[in-house]
């Protein structure tokens, strides 16, 4: 009994310092892999706006595209800007801007319809549910294939990392460390007493 109130003693400073002083929760950046595909409504040359849908590790993905061109350069590309907007269900969405280039327009050899490579960089600022104060940047590449002249099929791959506080918090790694090297030495100091009181034929848990 004597041998436990030591130990008790001995370990709650260590505790009294992990709850008092615990660090600020970390949240692991999550990457995202998503492969999306829809059509939209060929609305004219200066804005975008359609939906792709696709499948994630929280769920189907519904993205919202809206975009205007800003310009169109010589190689008849267009630069755009806008915003989008994408929705994980139940789990929540992160909304954000995408800024980047839209392909000059080329003959597909394998349907003989045109086709437009995409090229985007899509920024988080924001979000709701697990996403709440979301940040991040998402590569947006892709193509706009020109089925007729009111509709365009579009295919998308995003990818990069997103971060929230609601999607990943690990305990600080320095109060982790703080504990580990507390218990190491405990450990350590009770064993030398036990080494010490074992050489002189003494009981180690009748030590004070």
């Amino acid at each position: 009994m004597p041998r436990m109130r030591k130990t008790l003693l001995l370990l709650s400073p260590l505790v009294i310092l992990c709850f008092c002083c615990p660090g600020t929760a970390q949240a692991d950046p999550v990457t995202l892999s998503l492969q999306l595909d829809g059509n939209r409504n060929v609305l004219g040359a200066s804005s975008f706006r359609f939906v792709l849908t696709g499948p994630s590790v929280f769920g189907q993905v519904t993205y919202t595209d809206n975009v205007t061109v800003v310009s169109i350069n010589s190689d008849q590309s267009r630069t755009i800007s806008g915003t989008f907007t994408i929705s994980f269900g139940s789990a929540g969405s992160v909304t954000g801007t995408s800024t980047g280039i839209i392909g000059a327009p080329s003959l597909d050899p394998a349907t003989q319809l045109v086709l437009s490579s995409l090229n985007r960089t899509l920024t988080i600022t924001g979000g709701t549910g697990l996403f709440a104060g979301a940040t991040g940047t998402l590569s947006y590449t892709g193509t706009d294939l020109r089925l007729n002249i009111d509709v365009a099929q579009v295919r998308v791959n995003l990818t990069g990392t997103i971060s929230a506080p609601g999607l990943t918090a690990v305990p600080e790694p320095a109060t982790l460390l703080l504990l580990g090297t507390g218990l190491t030495g405990l450990a350590a100091g009770m064993h030398r007493r036990r080494s010490a009181a074992g050489r002189k034929g003494e009981n180690p848990d009748e030590l004070r």
